[in-house]
């Protein structure tokens, strides 16, 4: 599509700071007056606001939308007003347009791939194309006219088409029908059908696409065998590889077109693959990657094996796996063309059906996925608006591989981002060290050079498969149907009572033929409403799960079960809900509210001591002062990290979580750090010290203004664990900006249970090798002092105990490790009794027979020797 003259208009709005955690009146009314007053057509308009973000945009009500569309930059937010609808501020600073015809970029300036010039020179040679207008930090945006267009993209900068030309007709309805059709989600995917969808997953299949498509093996193709050399956008070898590709998707049993447009004099072609959706065919998923490459000489040799023949193979090998299925929703597989030389086939394809009035609900994108580093791992950028879409990838991430993931908040640079700006929810899956590729726009970028790494591409196919299949609703291929197909999770205080009690399910017949079937449970403490019966065609029941009142005695902790639906005619369909029931709440263990140095070992710049408020050349300078009290942990209290940091680390001593479940950490943070990309910030755990499970890591710009209280489950790697080790990590960072830190304060252990404890043995009805011993105090016989040697009870430990014929309990209530004072148990049976400990984690430890006080019924004689050692019902004493 060729664009029309646009008018430029930059508008310095000096409005104060803005910030996420502050806003003021002002501002707000002064964006509103900006972006909100209708005035008269005419050319595109293009705003810089300085210290505005997005949120703020948010909060006026400004959704994204065809006609509006935003970046948001390190200092301020880019506006683009394609209908110019909205009156600029009358003392703004106006900037004209230098050329009569001419296209708008927005350049990322900062050094940020192996070999890139610092920013100031790249600023510098932007003059050389055209009109350069600086804006926050070391972005600007560029006017480049059209003589001087091949030769800008030819440069290689990280660059951002700005779209003026006016958005296409019904743009001002897309938004709404987008909306409502992403609150009518599709059902659920049972995750059985899931699981076995992403099982079909082919790595050969996908590994020999990659290479046919990159250039390192032939493949045969309308009569011929072809070994292409580049996939530039204005390329044979391109075309050739979008016939082959339509083919191959068309050998599937897709209906599939070219979707053809028009860019630089040059004709380009996505190619569209559609199924149409069984119960919602009028609302359309897109699964999608850019096929086109380039280098350091696009026309001859591009390869582009890792940008972007990866994704375009992931893309074909999830259509492959998809073509005997069914989704509720309709479903494209799309390959778009000219992505490297500013998005075109993607803003083509989303104006059309903008334009068409087609409804898409979601866009997976996938750029670059076949390479990895130091991080074996996906990340999965989006917006803030579409959380949801990028958790359902995170959910996919982490129940279908083995990969790490990351979300970050910055969509730049791929296919996602005009699916973004037309309002449609999207996110881009790309490798976790994709800025670190040696090859990234090379003619390097081979098979070669990604052969050894490849197999995280498979991971992160499959994981986007089983996104397309949450999003666009896999149909079941069985007739026998459960749903829903979550988990019943409930929970409360130990003694209950307990939220929710009971979940319903519901058991289907959707086939042509009876089906018996059957419904079973494991433990005491949950109920069934039925345990099965028969379901003729067409036929539904319910089946109650509930809560047993067993269960108010159960010990804190959480506690499962497994419901199992069993098809008995055929086991078609079987399937199974978990049960979970957490009871208590984890309690403090340990403390540290650094008003005394923990003596931690510090790296580096960190130390304990007070922040000055140093600091923020980016983002927001240290505090002044503690969360609580004065004094932090902190990386450099005086003022920011430096440059090209190493990872740098505070590292707590051993902490005890012997006898402890459900770990968690909780602290204070007060934290500044550039986005991933560039500088990095991480907590991590061990159990000894040597291997590092990391924690929490940062996944976009962080800007704390205020301390934030952050908790993080540390169960894995610390229940149980005699000496878990704490660490946070400064670096590393890069050359570019810096920013003022980790600051750490009130850090707080909590879980389960008791420190140092070791859980006693699972009783087996023999004598303790520690036994516990029972003395009445009192003359009449109504209480008991109970102690016990070299044993440690739990907060709510019990102790069981009977008068020999029954069964009877009495908690210690606060109990501790250590038992200066026996506990003292009031009122109690008289005569004989056996005593059990047991743990709250169900372990116990049986003991010997207590000792009978002095003139007491059974004299000073220990009762082992009345009866038995053991508990046994049988014995007696005289």
């Amino acid at each position: 599509m060729k664009l029309s003259p646009a008018r430029l208009a930059v508008r310095h709005l000096w409005i104060g700071t803005v910030r996420k955690e502050s806003r003021t009146l002002a501002s707000i009314a002064l964006l509103l007056t900006v972006l909100l007053v209708p005035a008269a057509a005419r050319a595109a308009e293009i705003y810089y606001l300085p210290e505005v973000d997005r949120y703020v945009a948010t909060q006026l009500g400004l959704a994204p939308s065809p006609a509006l569309l935003t970046w948001e930059l390190p200092g301020g937010l880019l506006a683009v007003d394609r209908v110019a609808e909205r009156d600029p501020l009358a003392a703004a600073l106006h900037i004209t347009s230098a050329y009569a015809s001419g296209e708008w970029f927005l350049v990322d300036a900062r050094a940020r791939r192996l070999g890139a010039a610092p920013a100031r020179l790249t600023l510098k040679r932007l003059e050389e194309f055209g009109a350069v207008h600086r804006l926050g930090g070391d972005f600007a945006l560029c006017e480049v006219p059209i003589e001087h267009l091949s030769a800008f993209l030819a440069a290689r900068f990280d660059l951002q088409r700005i779209p003026t030309d006016p958005p296409p007709a019904g743009w001002e309805r897309y938004g709404a029908r987008v909306s409502a059709a992403v609150e009518r989600r599709s059902r659920l995917a049972d995750p059985d059908d899931v699981a076995a969808f992403v099982a079909l997953f082919d790595e050969t299949a996908f590994q020999q696409l990659l290479q046919e498509i990159s250039g390192a093996v032939p493949f045969d193709h309308d009569g011929g065998s072809h070994k292409v050399k580049t996939r530039y956008y204005n390329s044979a070898d391109k075309n050739l590889v979008g016939g082959y590709l339509f083919e191959k998707l068309a050998g599937y049993g897709y209906t599939v077109e070219f979707d053809d447009f028009i860019y630089n004099g040059t004709p380009c072609r996505n190619v569209v693959a559609t199924k149409t959706g069984v119960t919602s065919p009028n609302e359309y998923v897109v699964l999608g990657a850019h096929y086109d490459s380039t280098s350091e000489q696009p026309g001859t040799l591009a390869p582009g094996t890792e940008d972007n023949g990866s994704g375009s193979s992931l893309v074909l090998e999830v259509a492959r796996m998809a073509a005997a299925l069914e989704f509720d929703r309709s479903v494209q597989f799309v390959l778009f063309d000219a992505e490297e030389v500013g998005l075109r086939g993607s803003e083509h394809f989303v104006d059309e059906a903008v334009a068409d009035g087609r409804t898409i609900v979601s866009a997976i994108t996938a750029d670059m996925v076949c390479f990895y580093d130091d991080d074996y791992g996906v990340i999965i950028e989006g917006e803030t608006p579409w959380e949801s879409l990028m958790a359902a990838m995170e959910n996919a991430v982490a129940d279908y591989t083995t990969l790490n993931s990351r979300k970050e908040y910055s969509s730049w640079g791929s296919d996602h981002v005009p699916f973004q700006q037309a309002g449609i929810p999207a996110f881009l899956a790309i490798d976790w060290d994709w800025s670190s590729y040696p090859h990234y726009h090379e003619s390097t970028d081979d098979w070669t050079n990604v052969a050894a790494t490849a197999h995280i591409g498979s991971e992160i196919t499959q994981a986007c498969a089983a996104t397309l299949a949450e999003v666009a609703g896999l149909q079941s291929s069985s007739s026998f149907r459960v749903t829903p197909f979550g988990s019943f999770d409930a929970a409360g205080q130990s003694g209950g009572p307990f939220t929710p009690a009971s979940m319903d399910y519901t058991v289907e017949n959707t086939g042509d033929s009876t089906i018996d079937y059957t419904v079973s449970k494991a433990q005491s403490w949950v109920t069934l409403s039925t345990t099965g019966g028969s379901l003729a065609p067409g036929a539904t029941d319910t089946v109650a799960v509930s809560l047993a009142a067993n269960a108010d005695a159960l010990p804190d902790g959480t506690h499962t079960d497994t419901v199992a639906f069993v098809n008995t005619s055929s086991h078609d369909g079987d399937t199974s809900r978990e049960v979970k029931l957490r009871v208590g709440v984890p309690l403090l263990q340990y403390e540290w509210n650094m008003d005394d140095d923990p003596g931690w070992t510090a790296e580096g710049l960190w130390a304990w001591g007070a922040p000055t408020g140093g600091g923020g050349e980016h983002g927001n300078a240290d505090p002044i002062g503690g969360a609580t009290g004065a004094n932090v942990y902190g990386y450099n209290l005086s003022g920011d990290y430096e440059n090209s940091l190493p990872e740098t680390h505070l590292t707590t001593g051993a902490i005890d979580c012997t006898g402890l479940a459900e770990v968690s950490v909780q602290f204070q943070r007060y934290l500044n750090v550039e986005q991933p990309t560039y500088d990095h910030a991480y907590l991590r755990v061990s159990n000894d010290g040597t291997g590092w499970t990391t924690v929490w890591d940062n996944s976009a710009e962080l800007t704390d203004a205020a301390w934030t209280m952050v908790e993080y489950d540390i169960s894995e790697v610390a229940d149980g664990q005699p000496a878990v080790y704490l660490r946070w990590t400064q670096g590393s960072t890069d050359g570019g900006w810096q920013y003022s830190g980790w600051n750490i304060d009130d850090v707080r252990i909590r879980a389960l249970g008791c420190p140092g404890c070791a859980p006693p043995p699972i009783p087996d009805g023999s004598p303790g090798t520690s036994p516990m011993r029972a003395s009445r105090i009192a003359a009449g016989g109504t209480q008991i002092q109970v102690s016990w040697d070299d044993q440690c009870a739990p907060a709510r430990t019990k102790i069981v105990y009977g008068p020999l014929s029954e069964v009877s309990t009495w908690t210690i209530s606060d109990a501790v490790c250590t038992i200066d004072n026996p506990a003292t148990w009031d009122p109690v049976p008289a005569g004989d009794l056996w005593f059990l400990l047991v743990a709250g984690n169900d372990a116990g430890a049986e003991s010997s027979w207590g000792e009978a006080s002095s003139g007491e019924r059974n004299g000073p004689v220990a009762s082992a020797t009345c009866g038995s050692t053991q508990k046994e019902l049988s014995a007696s004493c005289p």
